[in-house]
């Protein structure tokens, strides 16, 4: 079973006020509500300024003199381990 499912975002914005009368008006105008008028707006925003990367593989290579690969364990004991590493780090900056 696939189960599909959009998350949301809420966020608040201020606009002038002569600006949210007219961007209501639209909307009702159009049968939308705001919300999905501003959205639209924000996603024409982002298609006309959104350019992908020409080349993504024409990344800088860095070489190591590390002799073997590092070893990065990944389980629930290492990852505590290195969180209570970075909170002494952290308060030990705040002393």
């Amino acid at each position: 079973m696939v189960l599909w499912y959009t998350c949301f975002m809420k966020a608040t914005i201020e606009f002038e006020d002569e600006l949210y009368r007219r961007l209501k008006a639209t909307a009702a105008m159009r049968g939308k509500k705001v919300r999905e008028l501003v959205a639209e707006g924000v996603r024409m925003v982002l298609q006309e300024s959104w350019k992908p990367v020409e080349n993504p593989t024409d990344l800088p290579l860095i070489t190591s003199s590390r002799k073997k690969p590092l070893e990065i364990p990944d389980d629930i004991a290492s990852r505590l381990e290195v969180a209570e590493e970075l909170e002494r780090y952290a308060a030990s900056l705040r002393q």
